[in-house]
């Protein structure tokens, strides 16, 4: 795509002074640590190093088992073999024993007032015995940011024939060109020694990681004309940023904000280390309608006991809304179903009605977990629901339509058919002729009652 306006033009031009795929000395040595040399390779069942090629442990050994890390006696490079991220595996050598990998990386630099974004497709291979096989990085995007300014993408192909390995669409060889969209590139690690222009750094990137494992960089640019989210930013809470960005609402964002400057302004420590939990405390204050303007809300001294109490409260009013709305609802419900409400009959030892009300629609869900209340079954116009009891607890609920007078499904405890399932069939379907007439006729049932089974 060709420059289309004085912005990309400049961009184009300081692009052309950063050479394509090219690395410092000291940014390669890195590079081949983070993503090659710190992890110790294991194949079966031992640990072999990267770096040499030669073998240096048993997997079960004590020493080996009790220490995340150990040192290789042949060129004593320092390898992990467990780390604090749960997600960690050393790299399992497979068939030929040669173990490979394919990442991406990000370089993060400063060009005459631009934020430039430089993300790296890393490729490695390793032998056993030999050491580093192959090593090699292609530069696949880059970004161009700067307050005031849409954002710049530079890629080289994407997609289609010719593709960048196996498990990355870029193209190979390719030279980066200006593009019309955004490349999301979600990378592995950053460069800890990346430069940043002011406006960046007041996102508190002079902590590249904390940020990174709470916020993706490449989103930043969208944040930069967000004043609020740079004070939060600031203010060292990178996890709520993305929260804060991502609320739609702007009476929850909103409120968030005006939690916010009162934590800050009154030093509250508690929401940083509990962030999450301090978050959700602060929507269901807004919820209830309390003041997010005063500390003794917005920042308790015991941050955990506060949003347990205020749980409970949104509960009970949740509980009360909810009673409510069912008393409303019941009313049309017992309306449209009057004239089959004194229906009922016995199966043997179990009582079969039409469900009476809500509430009982909502016994019957709760008690053979099923999906009769929260489904809304109660709204269905043409759907007559009975409850087969027996001493007064469900065992099943019945489902008739009321246009093929079929039965359409009838389940008992977590949707499983009970003992009684086909008894219960049985007598739904000799009393339908008489469901029938009712529906046609449009009279009340007075209290019918039958024996048949």
């Amino acid at each position: 795509m060709k420059p289309r306006n004085e912005h990309e033009r400049e961009v184009v031009r300081l692009s052309s002074r950063i050479p394509q795929d090219k690395l410092t000395d000291g940014q390669l040595k890195w590079l081949v640590k983070v993503k090659y040399g710190e992890k110790a390779q294991v194949f079966r069942g031992k640990f072999w190093c990267p770096n040499c090629g030669k073998y240096v442990g048993e997997v079960g050994e004590n020493d080996l088992l009790n220490s995340r890390e150990i040192v290789c006696p042949h060129c004593r490079s320092k390898l992990e073999t467990e780390t604090a991220d749960t997600n960690f595996v050393p790299y399992q050598i497979k068939s030929r024993r040669i173990a490979n990998g394919c990442d991406f990386v990000l370089f993060c630099q400063k060009v005459e007032g631009y934020q430039v974004m430089r993300y790296f497709s890393v490729r490695w291979e390793s032998k056993l015995l030999k050491g580093i096989k192959s090593f090699s990085i292609q530069e696949v995007v880059r970004t161009w940011s700067k307050k005031g300014s849409p954002l710049v993408t530079e890629s080289v192909g994407y997609g289609g024939i010719g593709c960048w390995y196996w498990d990355s669409p870029f193209s190979r060889y390719a030279d980066l060109k200006l593009k019309g969209k955004e490349y999301h590139v979600n990378p592995l690690e950053v460069y800890p020694r990346s430069s940043f222009t002011d406006e960046y750094r007041r996102f508190g990137l002079n902590n590249v990681k904390k940020l990174y494992d709470h916020y993706p960089l490449y989103k930043l640019h969208t944040a930069l004309e967000n004043d609020h989210a740079l004070t939060i930013c600031e203010a060292g809470w990178y996890a709520l940023m993305g929260k804060y960005l991502n609320l739609v609402d702007e009476h929850d964002r909103d409120n968030l904000w005006t939690a916010v400057k009162i934590a800050i302004r009154n030093g509250y420590d508690n929401a940083e280390k509990r962030i999450d939990v301090w978050y959700d405390y602060v929507k269901m204050l807004g919820k209830l309608g309390l003041d997010l303007h005063n500390a003794h809300y917005v920042c308790p001294d015991d941050l955990v006991a506060a949003h347990d109490n205020i749980l409970k409260r949104l509960r009970k009013k949740e509980e009360q809304q909810m009673l409510k709305e069912m008393s409303e609802q019941n009313s049309a419900y017992r309306e449209r179903v009057a004239r089959f409400l004194g229906l009922k009959f016995k199966c043997g030892a179990l009582d079969i009605a039409v469900l009476p009300s809500i509430y009982d629609f909502k016994y019957d869900g709760d008690v053979l977990q099923h999906c009769v209340y929260h489904g809304a079954y109660y709204n269905k116009q043409n759907s007559l629901v009975l409850s087969a009891r027996k001493d007064g607890v469900p065992v099943e609920t019945i489902e008739l339509s009321l246009q093929s007078f079929k039965i359409l499904q009838c389940h008992g405890f977590r949707n499983k058919s009970s003992e009684y399932h086909d008894r219960i069939l049985g007598s739904v379907k000799a009393h339908i002729p008489k469901i029938r007439e009712l529906a046609k006729n449009n009279i009340s049932t007075n209290n019918i009652r039958a024996n048949i089974c």
